[in-house]
C-alpha cells in the first residue's frame, strides 16, 4: 500500500505550468497567493498554490510556453478534499528543464466561470467544467476506500445525465456527502478523463454542489447504466455426492456419509 502523505514534503518536480491565476488576497487579508496548474504526466495534473506574489509574473511567462519547468523545493501536501496539492514559496526555484519528457503539454478548455456546459460538448480528455444534471443515482450503495500512490482515499460513483447526454462520475472522498439521487444539481470544477475507453467525470479539490430546479426532459435510458454493477452471489447450500460403481457388476451406487 501506498505511504500516505501527512505533513508537507519537499520535491523537485518536472512538468507543464499552465492557468495561472491573478493574484489573490486571503479571506483573513493578510496572505496574498496564487493559484495554477501543473501537470506531471500525460494524464495527471495537480494545483498548484504559489504564496510568492512577486514571482506572479515569473510564473506567468512559463505558463505561456510549451518547454517543461523544474520546481525545485515545492511543497507537497494534502489538500481539504483529499488531493495532493503542490505549494511553492520564496525558496522555491522556478527554471526551464533540460529533461526529455514523455508526455506533451495538455491544452485544458475550461467553462466560462458560472457557464455550464452539456453534456455532449464535454469530448476532450482534461476539459474542465461545470455542468447541470441531475443525479439519476449511485451506482456503489457507499464510499469504498481504494489505494493510490499517496495513499487511501474515498470514491462512490454515480451517473448523472441532462436533455443531451448521461456520464458516470467519481465522487472523491466528502463530495458526495450532500448529494441525494433523484436530486438536480450544479457541479463545479469537474475534470474529464479517459477511463476503459469512456470518458468520464471526476471531481476536484475545487469542485462544489448546490441544488437546482429539476431538470426537465433527462434523457431517457440512463437507469440500465445503473445495472451494471457486480452481483453478490450468496452460496445457501453445497450437496456433494460420492458415486461408486461396484467392481463386480459395474453398478453406479452412491454412497452415503458413514461409508
Amino acid at each position: 500500500m501506498a505511504e500516505k502523505r501527512t505533513h508537507e514534503e519537499s520535491e523537485s518536480l518536472t512538468g507543464y505550468l499552465t492557468d495561472v491565476s491573478p493574484i489573490k488576497t486571503s479571506g483573513s487579508g493578510t496572505t496574498k497567493y496564487f493559484t495554477a496548474k501543473f501537470q506531471t504526466s500525460k494524464t495527471e495534473v495537480r494545483r498548484l498554490v504559489s504564496f510568492s506574489p512577486e514571482k506572479h509574473g515569473e510564473y506567468m511567462r512559463s505558463s505561456q510556453q510549451s518547454t517543461p519547468v523544474k520546481l525545485t523545493n515545492a511543497k507537497l501536501k494534502v489538500g481539504r478534499n483529499g488531493d495532493v496539492e503542490i505549494t511553492t514559496n520564496r525558496s522555491t526555484n522556478l527554471e526551464v528543464s533540460n529533461a526529455k519528457i514523455n508526455f506533451k503539454k495538455q491544452i485544458f478548455r475550461v467553462s466560462k466561470e458560472h457557464e455550464s456546459a452539456k453534456l455532449d460538448t464535454l469530448t476532450t480528455e482534461n476539459m474542465i467544467a461545470t455542468i447541470e444534471v441531475k443525479l439519476v443515482g449511485f451506482i456503489d450503495h457507499k464510499k469504498e476506500t481504494i489505494n493510490t500512490r499517496y495513499g487511501p482515499k474515498l470514491i462512490r460513483k454515480a451517473i448523472v445525465a441532462d436533455e443531451t447526454k448521461s456520464m458516470k462520475i467519481s465522487f472523491w472522498n466528502d463530495t458526495s456527502d450532500d448529494l441525494t439521487a433523484g436530486e438536480s444539481y450544479s457541479i463545479t470544477a469537474l475534470v474529464v478523463k479517459s477511463f476503459e475507453g469512456a470518458l468520464v467525470l471526476n471531481t476536484t479539490a475545487d469542485t462544489t454542489s448546490k441544488p437546482i430546479s429539476p431538470i426537465a426532459n433527462v434523457i431517457s435510458g440512463v437507469k440500465t447504466l445503473l445495472a451494471e454493477k457486480i452481483q453478490n452471489v450468496y452460496i445457501q447450500q453445497i450437496h456433494i455426492s460420492d458415486i461408486r460403481r461396484c467392481q463386480a457388476c459395474h453398478h453406479k451406487m452412491e454412497a452415503n456419509a458413514k461409508d
